[in-house]
């Protein structure tokens, strides 16, 4: 599995929460999608893997992605919901005001790179890690 950002063209964000793109196989560009919906939550108005309580495994600090089987849904209680590949390294950066359990929303970003890979021209969720990826920089 490699980092989908850097194997793959065309990457955009469709209807606020799902991934698409074509991704490399090796040898062609497949189109693949992927609804963040079901990896990604919202906690208190921070964005979350594996989202706040439904996640069945516990979250590693070290290794940020949790396998979820209940959809987490950030995009319900999101505004403002944009995806960007920033900075010379082109970071796959998701941004959208979160709204907080009491509160204002609040500004929140997430680096995709850290949990979506390309598996063979597949957008996957999982475990990765990649020492040269960046965390998202706040604005």
């Amino acid at each position: 599995m490699v980092n989908f950002h850097l194997s793959s063209e065309d990457i955009e964000l469709r209807d606020g929460h799902i991934l698409v793109a074509k991704c490399s196989n090796g040898e062609e560009h497949i189109d693949s999608e992927l609804d963040l919906n079901y990896y990604i939550g919202n906690s208190d108005g921070a964005f979350q893997w594996g989202g706040e309580s439904k996640s069945k495994y516990h979250q590693s600090p070290k290794f940020p992605c949790t396998y979820t089987f209940f959809p987490q849904d950030f995009a319900d209680s999101a505004e403002d919901i944009s995806f960007e590949l920033e900075g010379d390294d082109n970071v796959p950066v998701l941004r959208a005001s979160l709204n907080p359990a009491d509160g204002d929303p609040v500004e929140a970003n997430i680096n995709l790179a850290e949990c979506i890979g390309n598996d063979g021209g597949v957008l996957v969720y999982g475990t990765f890690h990649y020492p040269s990826i960046k965390r998202a920089q706040s604005d």
